[in-house]
């Protein structure tokens, strides 16, 4: 294991002494410059180069470049088709943090995720005070009061804290409407913010509680039963390479990758995978609530 240090010289370093080293494969963390600095290189070389965590879209980035964590194109699609399903919500608030550039990306797929369901982004509104340079939560709530049309949630694309922040906001303001966001509220910060976080809608590419074969595995292998999701998605992408390798009888990158693409049952910590042939993953969400459970704690509900 080396570590890049987020350093995009250094990685390029790296991978360079990889490729002479002449692994099978390069297993690279989600950080923008382990991620995307090596593409070349890779490709170049034939290496095949698995991104383990990275949520930014790697097309057209070569036949030797995969990566493994759940797009949020995908996982914004399965949240709103399933809460249209189960909640019957088709109208909604769009709330952006515009001082961070994932929020931004992630209300253009949320949007898109609405307009697919045949539903409606009443209004939008934004966290981020161009003016001051800072948070700011009355232009929403103002927003919110003043909306001319019904509204049956609010999206919001920012991070927990701020979440948390918004959701207190609004329910001092008396404005009682449930939240749907990313996997970014999948966080026991948000969990703890009590009751106002009940009735939350969220998505997530794992969760450490869930129950299947390929999670007690997971568990077993890591030695503790609270491993984060980048923890899991290594373990997969590990799991699935080990498993091509076998199948395809070869370590030669090009036969590797036609073994890959070529699997469609693959089962993991983080549920299943299979790539497209561009060398996307195609995973399907954890859709999740936040509920009380039986005993009176509040918890991620698939």
């Amino acid at each position: 294991a080396l570590d890049d240090q987020s350093n995009t010289e250094l990685t390029i370093r790296q991978v360079k002494e990889l490729i002479d080293r002449k692994v099978v494969a390069i297993l690279a963390a989600p950080t923008g410059a382990s991620t995307f600095a090596p593409i070349h290189l890779v490709n170049e070389s034939r290496t095949l180069f698995i991104s383990i965590g990275s949520r930014r879209h790697l097309k057209a980035s070569g036949d030797f470049v995969l990566r493994h964590a759940l797009p949020d194109d995908l996982a914004t699609a399965g949240l709103m088709q399933e809460v249209k399903a189960k909640r019957g919500w088709t109208r909604f608030a769009l709330v952006t943090s515009a001082n961070d550039d994932f929020s931004l990306d992630l209300s253009a797929l949320f949007r898109r995720a609405v307009i697919k369901q045949e539903g409606a982004v009443v209004l939008q509104a934004d966290t981020y005070d161009t003016l001051t340079g800072s948070r700011n939560f009355a232009p929403v709530v103002a927003a919110l009061k003043r909306s001319p049309e019904r509204l049956d949630a609010v999206i919001f694309t920012g991070g927990a804290g701020e979440a948390l922040a918004l959701l207190q906001t609004l329910r001092q303001a008396g404005i009682a409407l449930p939240l749907i966001g990313g996997e970014e509220l999948h966080a026991p910060e948000f969990l703890a913010g009590g009751d106002v976080v009940e009735g939350t809608w969220l998505y997530a590419g794992y969760a450490a509680d869930r129950k299947s074969p390929a999670m007690e595995a997971f568990r077993e292998a890591m030695g503790k039963p609270d491993s984060d999701r980048f923890a899991a998605l290594a373990y997969d992408t590990l799991t699935m390479l080990a498993e091509a390798i076998r199948a395809c009888g070869s370590t030669q990158a090009d036969k590797l990758r036609e073994a890959l693409l070529a699997r469609t049952d693959f089962e993991g910590a983080t549920g299943s995978l299979r790539f497209s042939p561009d060398n996307q993953p195609i995973k399907r969400p954890l859709v999740l609530r936040i509920e009380k459970t039986a005993g009176g704690e509040r918890g991620f509900v698939e």
